[in-house]
């Protein structure tokens, strides 16, 4: 059972030929009480019908988002334990190669407090969308629809159940998102490790 007020982390996993592995981080707080089950139901429906299906429309097809689970969190950042996950492999469905591992597009997701915000790196960046070392305004679009998914869980039932925002491991609360954010036509980068580097 997951009670009012808990922090829920959910962890989206992508996959590549030649990446490492590629997550997305998504943060609630819990607005009622819930069974593990339902709560995992709500998530596993927004991963595939709100955030993978608009991830769907910009991602190359050489990517697929491959799986996620879910954990409660401890206000100090440790895992209370975890809900579970579920196996999705929805599969991008721009016809062009992938971008190189770490670049991504960036968005950026506002609180009420200045310091505390929440940064998505989005991967699957297809090349054919790159020009001239910017996001196609096509592609813009697609990110604009990604940014909204960011910002509030609302286009499915998981609205009902979390609110989305960040935790802040300093002072150990949870802010929420005040509804603001920001995309960029410029790619970002998020260093990867090679695969089989490292630990």
């Amino acid at each position: 059972m997951a009670n009012e007020g808990e922090v829920i982390r959910i962890n989206v996993n992508y996959t590549c030929p030649g990446y490492s592995d590629i997550f997305n981080v998504f943060w609630g707080q819990l607005l009622t009480d819930i069974s593990d089950v339902a709560l995992l139901a709500a998530i596993d429906d927004w991963v595939t019908t709100d955030w993978g299906a608009a991830w769907v429309d910009f991602a190359s097809d050489d990517m697929t988002l491959f799986q996620f689970d879910a954990d409660v969190i401890n206000p100090d950042g440790t895992v209370a334990r975890n809900i579970g996950g579920n196996v999705v492999n929805i599969a991008g469905s721009n016809a062009a190669d992938v971008e190189p591992a770490g670049v991504a597009a960036y968005l950026l997701a506002y609180t009420s407090f200045p310091k505390s915000r929440g940064s998505k790196y989005v991967p699957g960046v297809p090349d054919l969308e790159v020009n001239d070392g910017h996001l196609s305004p096509a592609i813009l679009v697609e990110l604009a629809v990604l940014l909204l998914r960011f910002l509030s869980f609302d286009s499915t039932a998981l609205a009902e159940i979390l609110v989305a925002g960040v935790l802040s491991r300093a002072i150990e609360e949870f802010r929420e998102f005040s509804g603001g954010g920001l995309l960029t036509d410029v790619p970002a980068y998020q260093r990867r490790r090679k695969p089989n580097v490292g630990s």
